[in-house]
């Protein structure tokens, strides 16, 4: 059923708490470091799988076999992180174009937490390194994934293992992105470095639908999801944000208008991912900015699921604004006889919304991401479905 702003049960000054940062998730203890806030997910299983068995850690053979290294996934070759971008990341945030062929089986290698002390170089299984900023970051959203062959991967000592990994791929990804865009000039003749082009790496791309130049752009997207969803870090998840908004529009993703070409996509979703990202704070540019004339990506097997994806994140931002200017108005004491009317403005544009949504079948599906992308639209019209329900 719709929200109605008129419900008697809707009190204004619980509203601002609609819009934090987890509203309506169990509060977190934000005192502990934020690598550690996810722990108890993984911890409490462990400690209630113990009371059942009537034992504890005290009551334990000592005879009982040392558990093996904690282990992180890695992968060989850009064209299996490619892969795996494909079956872990690109359902739920699809930043890159529809794949090229279908993704294969996952083929995982993996790095003991021993051999991890000696640097990523020193990986058992391969001599493969992700060096681009493009890798790094797909890798440090993958090795949070458990490895099929981690037997104890729920054991906090793993977790910890993992998030430490993730973390150090991200680092490798900054230090990266800061590398590809260095100009050579800046040292021996900073004047010429200020009249010449922008840097461009010289390597192959990641991704043969997708520029060079912009993958930095999607690397700092990933790195904002991650610094939110895994660390908890709202700072710099604005910062990553913030910074692929700026490399964005520096490269003009933003008015690309109807332009074609090879990459048109790529560019497209690079572009529009970045004004996906929103927090709880007014936003530094508009939504509307008459600038941006970048049309949506596409997907072919459904045209409507990207259009409303984004009109349904940009109508919460919109009430994300609104609830805003409205906790300004009460701790100021100020004019808010806008109120009522802003409510029903934004009433009027949320209830189509959820009548589309909740028409649509959201019934789940295992098959894989291929170039049609239906798995895809299917789960953009599931987030946009929460998001307008929350």
């Amino acid at each position: 059923m719709p929200f109605n702003w008129n419900d008697e049960d809707f009190l204004f000054d619980e509203a601002p708490t609609f819009i934090s940062p987890g509203a309506g998730l169990s509060q977190l203890d934000f005192s502990l470091n934020s690598d550690f806030i996810y722990d108890s997910l993984f911890t409490s299983s462990l400690q209630l799988d113990d009371h059942s068995n009537g034992s504890s850690p005290q009551s334990r053979p000592e005879s009982l076999p040392k558990r093996a290294s904690p282990i992180v996934r890695v992968y060989g070759s850009d064209e299996d992180l490619l892969n795996a971008y494909y079956v872990f990341i690109h359902p739920y945030f699809p930043v890159l174009p529809p794949p090229v062929s279908s993704p294969v089986i996952d083929r995982p290698l993996f790095r003991p937490r021993d051999e991890h002390r000696k640097g990523h170089g020193s990986n058992i299984c391969s001599d493969f390194e992700p060096s681009s900023p493009i890798t790094l970051a797909i890798s440090t959203i993958l090795a949070l994934v458990p490895h099929p062959d981690d037997e104890h991967s729920r054991n906090p000592e793993s977790v910890l293992y993992r998030r430490k990994s993730a973390h150090s791929f991200a680092e490798s990804t900054m230090e990266s992105i800061e590398i590809e865009s260095e100009i050579l000039d800046s040292e021996s003749s900073p004047s010429r470095a200020l009249t010449g082009s922008s840097p461009s790496a010289r390597r192959e791309s990641f991704h043969v639908n997708v520029p060079i130049e912009i993958e930095s752009v999607i690397a700092l997207l990933i790195l904002s999801i991650y610094e939110y969803a895994q660390r908890g870090n709202i700072s710099k998840m604005r910062t990553r944000a913030g910074q692929a908004l700026i490399s964005a529009m520096d490269m003009s993703l933003h008015s690309q208008g109807d332009n074609g070409g090879e990459f048109a996509e790529a560019k497209r979703r690079a572009w529009w991912m970045c004004g996906s990202i929103v927090s709880s704070t007014p936003p530094t540019i508009s939504v509307h900015d008459p600038r941006f004339t970048t049309k949506y990506p596409s997907i072919s097997s459904d045209p409507d699921a990207w259009p409303f994806f984004l009109s349904a994140q940009q109508t919460i931002l919109a009430a994300t604004q609104f609830i805003l200017d409205q906790n300004k108005a009460l701790e100021t004491k100020s004019n808010n006889s806008y109120v009522y009317e802003r409510m029903q403005e934004l009433n009027s544009i949320l209830d189509p919304l959820l009548a589309r949504a909740d028409a649509w079948s959201t019934e789940s599906s295992a098959m894989p991401v291929d170039d049609s992308e239906a798995v895809v639209a299917l789960t953009l019209k599931s987030i946009a479905r929460i998001k307008l329900n929350r």
